[in-house]
């Protein structure tokens, strides 16, 4: 949009328009539904939104705009409309002002989470779609040293130094933070936070508290424990200044606020009156006794954890903290009847999934044996989608303490389904602890049809791997196996025998005889697929040194033309790709001094 508004260097040309171009941006949180809960018109919302910012831009001067000039339509915030429904019908809504206004052009922004095809959330008409890819790591580190260095080039130098002299200095001083920052964030150790570091976002918090504390937290949770405790305390106090509550009591008036603007508003603006009553209760127990308001105004203009949405309503700066202290409340209140049971039954709705998350991450082993035991009550975990498969093992994956009590009851229960004793195995992998895998190796194995049988084997034969190693294994060995063997120096997958005999050649119609093959059953994991992304690109240094790079291409150029048929079949060019991996050969041996 702001591209679109400089008009004098003629900007708008870089996004490929010809003609001067009018950008118009909309909050879709703000669209106004009607009786029959179907979206109002465009140029209706658009009017009400400028009157509540103080702008007189009447329906008619809208429509005058997107009938006759060329327009740039911003809908933001796809995601932000809680109700599915109503998302479905948004999107059948922009359809029909895409077909309404021909001069104008439509961007719609959304989290991913927010706009999917399977909860028939889709744009029925032509158009194209563009992710906002995280930050890579060349990119986390461009935006470090820049930051770093506005930071502290920021202000006027100090009396009788040269402003010259002063810049060099801060600039060091800039690289040298920024310097020790990236080094942290490269080192392997640090996964946690190397992951958060890729939203922009987030690098922008992390890049705040190692400025101000010199250390960073390595967890998703602590991040944004410090965030707000950084917020909320420690930079007043670094200006000498008192906070108007201590941090602790900030969190405890604000968490329950941020649950009831999750749970029951079910939007990320709050009116500010009922923001306020709220909040009142809470204050009224503490010892220090701001009234709601005064309290409000301190986290605008102080903290700037809250901003003024327009003159009647709060949203949190980020949605993120509102999320992760929604997720505090319901830790405290997990104990209340019915209160898991509830927000279990939010599980798969993405506008609950970032506080699940945060909530699990937040639990005991109480609770977590809690949580699973109702999960798989419920009827929400009968059929769970990929995503939702995702999700359930993120929380598994996060939650810091894990008792398995619950999970090993499900897994030998006799009215559990295949596909959920199936959950609750991947559930157990995940866990990945002895007691984990020996539950898994101790099931009921004729309570499991035969390919839940053969996962829960997999899983222990796996887990059962010390170490990676190169194990001499012999021929004889191997041929005398059977009908299958598991190879120890391929974390125990599984080969199956295909048994010989003579065949009919389906090119030459002659009788052939063929020898029996073994032929490796390699689920491809989630484990397995980040390992062999990571070899790819030269992080996984073990894998590396057992098979160099350069010998893997070889062998990939050895089978190329076998197979030129079938990639001629695919529609592929053969030696486009061949003469690619050539090129990543040469360059890994120049690389590697051979």
């Amino acid at each position: 949009a702001m591209t679109c508004l400089d008009k004098a260097a003629q900007k708008w040309k870089q996004l490929g328009f010809t003609k001067e171009i009018l950008p118009i941006y909309f909050p879709l949180r703000e669209l106004v539904f009607d009786g029959n809960d179907e979206p109002t018109s465009l140029t209706n919302n658009l009017a009400r939104w400028c009157d509540n910012h103080f702008l007189n831009v009447p329906a008619q001067q809208f429509q005058y705009w997107l009938e006759r000039r060329p327009t740039l339509v911003l809908l933001d915030g796809l995601d932000e409309i809680s109700s599915k429904k109503q998302r479905q019908k948004v999107c059948k809504w922009i359809k029909r002002m895409c077909i309404g206004f021909s001069k104008a052009c439509f961007v719609v922004a959304s989290r991913a989470t927010g706009f999917r095809k399977l909860d028939g959330i889709e744009l029925e008409l032509p158009h194209l779609r563009a992710d906002i890819m995280d930050f890579s790591p060349t990119q986390q580190e461009a935006f470090l040293k820049k930051w770093f260095r506005a930071v502290y080039l920021f202000g006027l130098p100090p009396e009788g130094v040269p402003e010259q002299q002063w810049r060099r200095q801060q600039e060091e001083k800039a690289d040298r933070r920024s310097g020790t920052i990236i080094e942290f964030l490269k080192d392997e150790s640090n996964k946690a936070v190397q992951e958060l570091a890729a939203v922009p976002m987030l690098l922008q918090i992390i890049a705040i508290i190692w400025k101000e504390r010199k250390h960073l937290p390595r967890s998703r949770p602590a991040l944004y424990d410090a965030a707000l405790n950084y917020l909320l305390d420690y930079r007043d106090r670094e200006r000498e200044i008192e906070p108007l509550l201590p941090v602790e009591e900030s969190r405890c008036v604000l968490a329950p606020a941020a649950l009831w603007m999750q749970e029951e508003l079910e939007k990320d603006e709050a009116p500010k009156k009922a923001m306020h009553q709220t909040m009142q209760p809470v204050l009224d127990t503490l010892a220090e006794q701001p009234s709601a308001a005064e309290f409000c105004e301190y986290l605008r203009d102080r903290a700037g954890l809250i901003s003024d949405y327009d003159r009647d309503h709060y949203v949190f700066r980020h949605k993120s903290f509102r999320e992760f202290l929604a997720a505090l409340q319901l830790r405290e209140d997990s104990h209340q009847t019915n209160r898991m049971e509830t927000l279990i039954g939010h599980f798969g709705d993405n506008w609950w999934e970032e506080s699940l998350r945060f909530f699990m991450s937040k639990s005991n082993d109480t609770i977590f044996d809690r949580f699973m035991g109702l999960f798989f009550q419920s009827p929400v975990s009968e059929q769970l989608d990929a995503h939702q498969q995702t999700l359930l093992q993120h929380l598994v994956r996060e939650a810091p303490r894990k008792k398995i009590d619950a999970l090993v009851e499900w897994l030998n229960n006799d009215t559990l389904s295949a596909q959920r004793r199936r959950y609750v195995m991947d559930c157990l992998k995940t866990i990945d602890t002895p007691e984990a895998i020996e539950a898994v190796n101790k099931a009921d194995k004729s309570k499991m049809d035969k390919i839940s049988r053969d996962y829960a084997e997999d899983i222990v034969a796996e887990a059962s791997v010390e170490q990676e190693s190169l194990i001499p294994v012999s021929k004889t060995d191997i041929l005398e196996t059977g009908d299958s063997f598991r190879n120890p120096i391929e974390g125990n997958v599984e080969y199956i025998k295909i048994p010989g005999g003579i065949y009919k050649y389906s090119l030459s119609g002659e009788m052939v005889t063929v020898p029996g093959l073994y032929f490796c059953k390699y689920p491809v994991t989630n484990k397995r697929y980040r390992r062999f992304i990571a070899y790819l690109a030269g992080k996984d240094k073990e894998l590396a040194q057992r098979l160099p790079f350069n010998r893997f291409s070889e062998v990939l150029l050895t089978f190329a033309k076998s197979i030129e048929g079938y990639n001629k079949y695919l529609g592929n060019d053969p030696g486009k790709w061949q003469t690619e991996l050539i090129s990543i050969r040469d360059e890994d041996k120049r690389f590697n001094g051979d």
